[in-house]
């Protein structure tokens, strides 16, 4: 079926992603939202469930504490879909971005990679339901290559100084329409300090002060052609949130920087609700209304 080929192709670009994950980008329509339900669909489960008999996906358990519960299922590419996908690009398997070994990817990484990609569903399907475009996603695998890795000075106490790469975990352009959006992502886990005792460890003051410094160098419009830049954080809870914009206000970041949580973020609609917490800015915004007209200004 067309479907199944769009979700073998789907696995391929997001690299993993759960049922409902899938459920969301193609079986959205076939019933009410899972979150109304409570579970994914029973054609979404079904059609997975073939693809992974017949060797199109592999699929695998997420480590997982009693306390837990049973997470859900991960779904990555297997062979006869990476021969499926090699043959509609008349190319052979090799020169995909697929190996075998893709399919083990270990906790945390692969924690991070989900919520991720939950948020690359949410970006995808409400774009969808709005008609507008996804004119380019960069995850962060493509951000970690050679090619688009750049990096910045940036400064500390007495002098100090520190040469760091620009990797962000993801990048969106967004064609709504009426305008265009440049949209750098943040997944934050919680696994990141939020203020090291000592300048220069990869807490979260020094990804701001990277940001920052990457649009003061010029090398961020070289590389994206465009001066518009605002900087995602989609967090686990409301303190760490609260948290995380107070050290991006006291590292010199304004309104570039915005944040929500997952839980606001899964409730709603990601573009129109007011769901985002902006630096230096009480209240909460959308992304496209009335916030958006002075979110952009040059940070000082």
């Amino acid at each position: 079926m067309e479907r199944d080929q769009a979700i073998i192709e789907a696995v391929y670009t997001y690299r993993a992603l759960t049922a409902a994950q899938i459920e969301a980008l193609f079986f959205g329509s076939d019933e009410q939202p899972t979150a109304e339900r409570g579970r994914v669909n029973s054609r979404c489960l079904y059609r997975l469930q073939l693809l992974y008999q017949h060797g199109y996906l592999f699929r695998d358990e997420q480590a997982q504490k009693l306390s837990e519960g049973r997470k859900p299922l991960v779904y990555f590419l297997d062979t006869k879909g990476a021969e499926l996908l090699a043959q509609a690009q008349s190319i052979p398997v090799r020169d995909l971005d697929w190996r075998p070994s893709h399919n083990d990817v270990k906790q945390p990484f692969l924690e991070h990679l989900l919520a991720s990609n939950d948020v690359r569903v949410a970006f995808t399907t409400t774009a969808a339901s709005h008609d507008y475009h996804i004119v380019e996603w960069r995850d962060e695998l493509a951000l970690r290559r050679p090619q688009m890795k750049d990096q910045v000075t940036i400064k500390g106490p007495g002098g100090a100084q520190a040469r760091v790469a620009v990797v962000p975990d993801g990048y969106c352009r967004l064609d709504a329409g009426s305008d265009i959006f440049n949209f750098f992502f943040e997944i934050d886990m919680r696994t990141v300090t939020g203020e090291a005792s000592k300048w220069g460890k990869r807490d979260w003051a020094r990804k701001v002060k990277v940001f920052l410094e990457y649009y003061r160098s010029g090398l961020y419009q070289k590389r994206y052609h465009t001066a518009d830049m605002r900087v995602l954080t989609i967090t686990t809870g409301e303190t760490r949130l609260a948290n995380l914009k107070r050290i991006t206000e006291a590292a010199g970041g304004k309104a570039r920087f915005w944040f929500t949580t997952f839980e606001r973020m899964r409730a709603a609609d990601v573009f129109h609700s007011p769901i985002w917490s902006i630096s230096k800015r009480e209240d909460l915004h959308a992304i496209i209304g009335p916030a958006e007209e002075t979110a952009d200004e040059p940070p000082r």
